[in-house]
Formats: C-alpha cells, structure tokens, sequence
C-alpha cells in the first residue's frame, strides 16, 4: 500500500484513506491494516525498536478519533473523524 508520497507509486495523504483501502482492496481486517500501517511500517523502515507501537519509552505519535470502533475509520472512507494529533508526545491538532 503506497503512502510514503512517492510519485511513482501513489499520492495517498491521508491515512484513514490508506487504512480504508487495505480494508477494501486486500481484505484486510481493521485491526490488521492498523498494524501494518503502524508497527509493520515502522519495522520496515527500521525504527521498530522506537515507534509504531503505544509503548513506555516509544516515541508518542497517536492521533485520536472520534470513532466508537476501530472499523469505522477504514469503513466510511472520506469522512475525517481525527479530533487530535500528537506527535512526540506533544500535542500539535486539537
């Protein structure tokens, strides 16, 4: 699933977007395409050991939604439900 902005792959800006079509496109459960977008991704550009997973001593990227089930960010592509970004533990959208 492309999502790094590479031009010769893929355009995709939003993660929910991203997260929706591994859902559709491959199948995937909510929670698988969760991990692949956030702990598989980080493990394949080798910083597995400090971030894609909420963990003590992890850097804190969280965003937050107002969702009550992970599947409904993958399963109402388009409509953006993120209330809060926090980026190395710091708050950076409310």
């Amino acid at each position: 699933m492309p999502t790094n902005f590479n031009p010769g792959s893929g355009h995709i800006f939003s993660l929910p977007i991203s997260l929706g079509l591994a859902c559709l496109d491959l199948k995937m459960t909510a929670e698988e395409a969760l991990t692949a977008l956030t702990l598989s991704s980080s493990c394949a550009v080798g910083l597995g050991d400090s971030v894609g997973m909420l963990l003590e001593g992890y850097q804190a990227d969280i965003t937050i939604y107002d969702v009550s089930t992970l599947e409904e960010i993958p399963y109402n592509i388009g409509w953006n439900t993120v209330v809060n970004v926090i980026k190395r533990g710091s708050l950076v959208v409310a």
